[in-house]
């Protein structure tokens, strides 16, 4: 799952759903952002 916050992007990861990692910054915000929270979550086949 990515997700915003005012300090930039996020990953969290899970395999069931319910227990998830702990959150890993992916980006950090460059000055003036405004994060919008809009989480989601992309499921890998195989």
């Amino acid at each position: 799952m990515y997700y915003a916050e005012a300090r930039g992007i996020y990953l969290r990861t899970s395999q069931d759903l319910i227990h998830w990692s702990n959150s890993k910054v992916v980006m950090t915000a460059p000055p003036g952002f405004k994060a919008a929270e809009s989480p989601y979550v992309i499921k890998k086949f195989g």
